[in-house]
C-alpha cells in the first residue's frame, strides 16, 4: 500500500513539473516585440549635471523583453502638469507604447515616461512626430528608449515641436541621418538628455539638426557615425552646456556645422576621435568651451577645423588636441576684410602641431590669445597658398603668446 502511495506522488509531482515548464514555454513564446523594463539608474555628476549612468551592454548579453516585478506605469498623458482623458479613456490611462500614446495625444500634451524603465521594440522606438509634443519623466526621473543595435528614435516632421526632458537614448542604429533624433525642419528641444552607443552612416551619428535646435544640459558620447551632433539649414541652434565626447568612427566629430549660426557655448568637448568642432559653412558663435584631447583615434586631428563660412572664436580653452588647435583652411581664396575671421581671448596651448595653422587666402585676426609664453613668435610663409603657422610648446622652439596685433594672411 505504502509502495503505491509513493507511486501516485511521483506521478503527481512530474505532472505540476509538466505544467509548469508548459506554462513557461508558452509565456516566453507569447512575449511582445514592445518591450517595458524597470531598473534602477545610478547616476553621476558632471560639472553641474546630474547624468545617468548607462552600462555598455556587450553583444552576448541578453535582452530582458519581460516587465520586472517594480514597473510600472506605461507612458501617460499629461497636460498643464495633470494627467488627461484622450481617445475615449480616463485621466491617466496607461498607454502600453509610446506610439500609442503619441497617436491618441493632442498638439501641446506631454508623454509621461514612469522614473527607472526601459522603452524598447516596436511601438517604443521608431516614431515619426506630426504634431507638437513634450516627453518627461515621473518624478523628475530617468527613462530609456533603447534601439538595441537594430532601431532607431524619432524623426520630426516639417513645422512640428518636440521636447525631450530627462530621457536616455541608448543602442540607436540608423543606416543613414540621425540614429537617435532627425530634425526634419521642425523645432527640438533637449534638456538633461543623455545620447550613447548609437551608429549612424556619414551624418549625425545621434542626432541630426536640419531645423531650430535648443541643447542645454545633455551627454552625448560612445557613439559610432560622422558627427555625433550635424547641423545644417537655416534654423536657430544653440548648444550649451553639454558634454560631447568620445564620439569615433574613421571620421569620429563632436559638432559639425554646415550652415546656418549657431550658437556653441559653454560645452565640454573632447576625446572625440577626429575632431571637436567642424565649421562647413554658416556663421558659428563659439565661446567658453574646453575643446581639448581631440584626434586621439588612428588619425590626428584638430580642436577645431574651419572649412567655410565666418565663425566667432572667443574665450574657449583649446588644448591637447593631437593636431592644430585651430586650422582654417578656406577651399576657395578670399582675402575681404569684411569676411575675416575673429579669433580672441582664447588659450591655445598645447596642442600636437600648430596653435593656429592657417592655409590658402583667408583675413585673421588673432589678438588677444594666450599662445602658452611671453614670447610672440610666428612664421609667414610667403607662398601660394600663403600658410600662417602659430607654433606652441609641444616638441617645438617657437610658441606665441598674447600677440597684440592683427594676424593676417593674404
Amino acid at each position: 500500500m505504502q509502495k503505491h502511495i509513493k507511486k501516485a506522488q511521483l506521478i503527481v509531482f512530474m505532472l505540476i513539473f509538466t505544467l509548469i515548464a508548459m506554462g513557461t514555454v508558452s509565456a516566453a513564446d507569447n512575449l511582445s516585440d514592445n518591450s517595458v523594463t524597470c531598473i534602477n539608474h545610478t547616476t553621476f555628476t558632471q560639472n553641474t549635471q546630474n547624468i545617468t549612468n548607462v552600462a555598455k551592454k556587450s553583444k552576448n548579453q541578453s535582452i530582458n523583453k519581460t516587465k520586472s516585478s517594480n514597473t510600472s506605469k506605461d507612458p501617460q498623458i499629461w497636460n498643464n502638469g495633470v494627467p488627461v482623458s484622450r481617445g475615449g479613456h480616463s485621466a491617466g490611462y496607461n498607454w502600453g507604447t509610446i506610439q500609442n500614446a503619441v497617436n491618441n495625444a493632442l498638439s501641446g500634451d506631454t508623454i509621461m515616461l514612469e522614473n527607472g524603465c526601459t522603452f524598447s521594440g516596436d511601438g517604443n522606438t521608431q516614431i515619426t512626430l506630426s504634431k507638437n509634443l513634450n516627453f518627461d519623466v515621473f518624478y523628475g526621473g530617468r527613462a530609456i528608449t533603447d534601439g538595441h543595435g537594430i532601431r532607431w528614435g524619432f524623426v520630426v516632421n516639417p513645422g512640428f515641436k518636440a521636447t525631450f526632458n530627462n530621457i536616455i537614448f541608448q543602442n540607436m542604429f540608423k543606416p543613414i541621418n540621425g540614429a537617435a533624433l532627425e530634425n526634419n525642419r521642425g523645432t527640438l528641444t533637449l534638456n538633461h538628455c543623455v545620447f550613447v552607443n548609437s551608429q549612424a552612416a556619414k551624418y549625425g551619428g545621434v542626432i541630426y539638426n536640419n531645423g531650430s535646435l535648443y541643447m542645454n544640459r545633455c551627454l552625448v558620447n560612445n557613439n559610432l557615425g560622422g558627427s555625433g551632433l550635424y547641423t545644417a539649414g537655416s534654423g536657430i541652434v544653440n548648444i550649451r552646456n553639454s558634454s560631447i565626447f568620445n564620439n569615433v568612427n574613421e571620421d569620429g566629430i563632436g559638432i559639425t556645422v554646415e550652415s546656418g549660426n549657431p550658437t556653441i557655448t559653454g560645452n565640454n568637448i573632447y576625446g572625440n576621435f577626429w575632431r571637436g568642432i567642424y565649421i562647413k559653412g554658416g556663421n558659428a558663435v563659439i565661446s567658453n568651451n574646453n575643446i581639448h584631447n581631440n584626434g586621439h583615434g588612428t588619425r590626428n586631428g584638430d580642436g577645431i577645423w574651419i572649412n567655410g563660412g565666418n565663425p566667432v572664436i572667443t574665450s574657449n580653452n583649446i588644448r591637447n588636441n593631437s593636431e592644430d588647435g585651430i586650422h582654417i583652411d578656406r577651399s576657395s581664396k578670399d582675402n575681404s576684410n569684411s569676411n575675416k575671421l575673429n579669433i580672441h581671448y582664447n588659450s591655445i596651448v598645447d596642442n600636437g602641431k600648430w596653435g593656429l595653422h592657417v592655409v590658402n587666402h583667408v583675413y585673421v585676426n588673432a589678438i588677444h590669445n594666450w599662445w602658452g609664453t611671453n614670447s610672440p613668435n610666428y612664421v609667414r610663409q610667403i607662398l601660394d597658398p600663403i600658410i600662417l603657422r602659430i607654433y606652441l610648446n609641444n616638441m617645438r622652439v617657437l610658441v606665441n603668446n598674447m600677440f597684440h596685433g592683427i594676424l593676417t594672411c593674404i
